[in-house]
């Protein structure tokens, strides 16, 4: 799977890198806080070969990954190069969110 498409095209469907507060992880979801939840859209999103599912509730938008958290994970916040993206310099990585976990 390229981890790399799979990150932007789920970037692009929840309105965009600029629509995006925060950015964190638990075991198999993506969780975004979003500026404005009607930017996404959910179908394109549900569409996406790698993604389970997506589900509002308590103010996140989560996309469920599975297996593919991870990898999908470290490519929204690191770009090809393993540079930080625009997300971690601004502070919308959640603190504490380890890059290095793996999923075995």
């Amino acid at each position: 799977m390229d981890y790399q498409k799979l990150a932007a095209a789920i970037v692009k469907n929840v309105g965009g890198e600029e629509n995006i507060q925060m950015v964190n992880h638990c075991m198999t979801r993506l969780r975004f806080n979003l500026k404005d939840v009607s930017k996404a859209d959910k179908t394109a999103l549900e569409d996406l070969n790698g993604v389970l599912g997506v589900v509002y509730a308590g103010e996140q938008y989560m996309v469920i990954l599975g297996q593919h958290l991870i990898p999908t994970y470290k490519a929204i916040v690191t770009n090809a190069n393993g540079q930080t993206i625009q997300l971690q310099r601004q502070g919308r990585v959640k603190v504490g969110t380890r890059l290095d976990e793996e999923t075995n």
